[in-house]
Order: structure tokens, then sequence, then C-alpha cells
């Protein structure tokens, strides 16, 4: 969609399953900020929270009434790849899940924005369908392309006006 500060935002709303954004994930080099989650298919999420673990995922923004699901996975599957031997030999990148609930795409990509460093990749993929929150998949992405154009049109004015 953009880059803004160094920080890359990607579109794959169309990611309704977990299988393609496994797929999305493993396309990534670089740390990911992944935003997932949306209403139910009746689909396991244990092979997403296995990749999640194993990429360059460093936060998880979990949205929707799969939040907690999708949470459940990781956790269980970070637990597996991490027993607790005692702290620093976690093989795991990801660093906090975030159970957001049902905020505005706006607020997602602002708080991402927050999260994120200069390289970071910030991509919506969201593993699941998107009626609890949004018409449909194409509404979701077109929302967040929207929010991340405007804080990119917002950056810019800062920028241009030194009030950063």
């Amino acid at each position: 969609v953009a880059e803004i500060e160094g920080v890359k935002y990607y579109n794959d709303s169309a990611a309704t399953n977990p299988e393609p954004c496994v797929a999305a994930l493993k396309s990534f080099e670089g740390h990911l900020i992944l935003i997932a989650g949306g209403s139910n298919k009746g689909q396991m999420y244990d092979k997403l929270g296995e990749a999640i673990v194993q990429s360059q995922v460093k936060t998880v923004y979990l949205i929707g009434e799969m939040a907690a699901k999708i949470a459940a996975a990781v956790r269980d599957q970070s637990s597996k790849l991490n027993p607790p031997t005692g702290g620093q030999n976690s093989k795991s990148k990801t660093s906090s899940i975030i159970l957001a609930g049902y905020p505005t795409m706006e607020k997602i990509v602002r708080d991402c924005s927050k999260l994120a460093q200069k390289s970071d990749i910030v991509l919506l993929s969201p593993a699941c369908a998107s009626f609890d929150m949004f018409i449909n998949y194409k509404d979701r992405g077109h929302q967040f392309k929207k929010a991340v154009l405007d804080l990119k049109r917002e950056r810019g004015k800062k920028l241009q006006t030194g009030s950063i």
C-alpha cells in the first residue's frame, strides 16, 4: 500500500482463511507486525500459530471475534517451540500479542504505526472472514488502504512543517 518512515504496509485482506496468511508470512523477510482476526469460518488455527511463532512476526495485533482463538493458537505453538527452560533460548520471535477487540481500521493502523520501527513490515493478513467488522474482505482492505494513506498524508504534512 505504502511506505511510511521506512515501514512498509501490505494489504492481504483477501486472506480469509489461515493458509494464505501462512503463505504471506513465509514470503516476507524482516520483522513483521501482523494484523489478523475477524469472524469465524470454522477454521483451525494451529498451523497459523506455528507459522507466526516460526516467522519474523514480532507483534500480532488481533481483532474481531476470533482474536482470542488465534492468540491461544500462538501461545500453544510458542510453548511447544519454547519449553520452559529459563528464558534466553527462545526460538520464537513473537514478543507480543495484542487483543484489540473491535477497533476501527484507522485505530488499528495508528496503533501498529506506533509499534513499528524503520524496516518493519505491517501486514494485514486476517486469516478470517470480515463480516464481524466490515461489509466484506474488499471493504476491510479498502479501509486499511485508506487508513494507511491518511497516515502517510498526515506524517508528510508534519515533516513539511517540521512538527514531528
